[in-house]
């Protein structure tokens, strides 16, 4: 996600004994929440089901990165799902409120997970927070979205993500329509102003005209961190650096974090 995450565990109840739960809906409110992962675990502790924010990306969903775990994969590698967004009032276009999926669809946990050519027909979107009614029966590909580039919340604009994270990718955020958060760094040397989306190359992994420093400075009794992004400029045989960017808390993403 791409604030602090929080982990919610809900108990759903079932009027008739022995009944499995097929589908899984989510209705979220007016607060924007960006979604990594969901695990089913059933009462008699058969097989259960997963979903993950990569489907709602696939799907034509928002996302973003996130630093949430949900397994390893079989090579032995962490897996980090992105996270998809729900917004109930629909803030700076976010289109679904809610979701819904089979539970089955996808595989038993968060590591197996599949993206088939098929992923998006089991999870149905809707811009109304209230409850699915239907359940997800569309065997084609879902419509993708063509969002325009959008306005950011007020904290977006103040926060810059500093991922160390192998998987992550400033570029890939930066070249996606529908990647919505604040500003990104990979640990490739890259960084993503999510604002208007224009992908810049950090001066740490290359000294070319127009390269970004970024300086962070913790302050003191305070769990804020500030950064300062400085743009280096070749201007009459002088390397000038200029703020281009300020943040008023950094976060830094990694297998300690």
């Amino acid at each position: 996600m791409a604030g602090n995450a929080d982990y919610l565990t809900y108990t759903v109840d079932q009027d008739v004994p022995g009944a499995q739960g097929q589908y899984v809906g989510i209705q979220n409110g007016n607060d924007a929440t960006c979604i990594a992962w969901i695990t089913v675990k059933m009462f008699d502790n058969s097989l259960g089901g997963a979903w993950t924010g990569d489907i709602g990306r696939s799907c034509g969903q928002s996302w973003f990165e996130s630093q949430e775990v949900a397994g390893q994969l079989e090579d032995g590698s962490v897996y980090r799902p992105s996270c998809t967004w729900l917004d109930g009032n629909h803030d700076n276009e976010i289109p679904s409120a809610a979701l819904k999926f089979s539970t089955y669809s996808y595989g038993p946990d968060t590591s197996h997970v599949t993206l088939d050519r098929d992923a998006c027909a089991s999870t149905i979107f809707a811009a109304d927070e209230k409850e699915i009614k239907d359940a997800p029966t569309d065997t084609s590909m879902a419509k993708r979205s063509n969002l325009q580039r959008r306005a950011r919340l007020s904290w977006m604009e103040q926060k810059l993500v500093i991922s160390n994270i192998p998987s992550h990718s400033a570029t890939n955020l930066c070249n996606s329509e529908t990647s919505w958060g604040p500003d990104f760094a990979d640990s490739y040397g890259m960084l993503c102003d999510m604002g208007t989306k224009t992908l810049y190359t950090l001066c740490s992994k290359e000294q070319i005209d127009g390269c970004v420093n970024i300086s962070t400075e913790q302050y003191r009794n305070s769990t804020n961190t500030a950064s300062v992004a400085m743009q280096q400029r070749s201007i009459a045989k002088r390397t000038v650096s200029t703020a281009f960017k300020t943040y008023e808390q950094t976060s830094v993403w990694g297998d300690n974090n």
